[in-house]
């Protein structure tokens, strides 16, 4: 997608403004990637915290907090506990870390989808020198 929208913007610009053109053009795509960063984390960061909150109910309020924060965190908590709690908790880590990590590459995956098709429907049909 970025060829051809980076070929649609610069065919859009008179060879004058070539330079400005390239650099309106690099910006969008930078602040759209840090976005993109931006809400594809804080989706899989709600939903491990959400899916964990089970698993570490059983567990003392702080070590529960921390071990919601981020897979490391429940990670090193789980190192703290011993073997049975400790694996336990591990193990339902990474599982949840997982699943929210499928859903936000579904969620890119969908995002992109529909920016390949918006695309080809609004890009401008033309043909190149």
């Amino acid at each position: 997608m970025y060829a051809s929208s980076t070929d649609a913007m610069m065919g859009a610009v008179p060879a004058a403004n070539a330079g400005l053109g390239s650099a309106i053009n690099n910006r969008t795509r930078q602040a759209g990637e840090a976005m993109g960063v931006a809400v594809l984390g804080s989706l899989l960061t709600s939903i491990y915290a959400k899916k964990i909150a089970t698993a570490v109910s059983e567990l003392p309020g702080e070590l529960a907090e921390t071990a919601q924060d981020n897979l490391g965190a429940a990670a090193q908590v789980a190192a703290g506990l011993g073997c049975p709690a400790g694996d336990a908790l591990r193990t339902a880590a990474n599982a949840v870390f997982m699943d929210a990590f499928g859903i936000a590459l579904l969620t890119a995956d969908g995002s992109s989808l529909v920016g390949a098709v918006l695309l080809l429907r609004f890009m401008p049909a033309r043909d190149l020198p």
